[in-house]
């Protein structure tokens, strides 16, 4: 009995797991235009010198002229010179560009949702999950407008805006948040975020 509890319990966190990495693959945001202009540029630079190197082996260098400037300029500079100290520079903050491009998540429309099946992978959309948080907000008596925002990649945060008619709310904020509260928990998504309340009522 006890090992068969055991199993079960630690079957399941597995299985868990396993669809957690599964919905985090399958919706993560792609970086189409970075990836785009990285691979051009790299297929350019390439096929350039590709072609001098060919060139130069058949014994008709195509940019003959270029490459002795070019050669005889670079021997000309020394390490501290302003030009040398630019180049370096350039090619640092483009590495640590695309250094942070691969490592920082991107954009997506998708919000993953957790599961215990790893073979099925499910999510909601962004606007779909500000709608529904704005339905449970709007069904707490005394509110009459709300707007829900998603904020943030790395410290996440889902802010509730939220409108009463009332001159004195008491303790509607916390009802609000609470309604919000109990709906993402019923959606459950992947990546956990802080939700905000900002109550606005009749100052007159």
């Amino acid at each position: 009995m006890g090992e068969t509890l055991v199993t079960e319990r630690f079957g399941d966190t597995g299985s868990r797991l396993a669809a957690r990495r599964v919905a985090l693959r399958e919706f993560r945001p792609r970086r189409v235009t970075a990836e785009l202009c990285a691979a051009a540029l790299l297929t350019v630079s390439g096929a350039l010198t590709a072609l001098e190197v060919v060139s130069r082996l058949i014994g008709r260098p195509t940019h003959e002229g270029f490459v002795a400037q070019a050669a005889a300029a670079l021997r000309e500079l020394r390490w501290n010179d302003p030009p040398t100290l630019l180049a370096a520079a350039g090619l640092a903050a483009a590495g640590l560009g695309l250094m942070l491009l691969g490592t920082l998540p991107g954009r997506t429309r998708m919000e993953p949702l957790r599961g215990t099946d790893p073979e099925v992978a499910a999510a909601i959309t962004r606007s779909g999950l500000r709608r529904s948080l704005a339905t449970a907000a709007l069904g707490v008596p005394g509110i009459g407008r709300v707007t829900v925002r998603l904020h943030g990649r790395v410290r996440r945060r889902i802010v509730v805006h939220a409108t009463t008619h009332y001159r004195n709310p008491g303790n509607l904020a916390d009802l609000v948040g609470t309604a919000a509260a109990v709906r993402l928990e019923e959606i459950d998504p992947i990546r956990w975020r802080r939700l905000v309340v900002r109550l606005r009522w009749r100052q007159d």
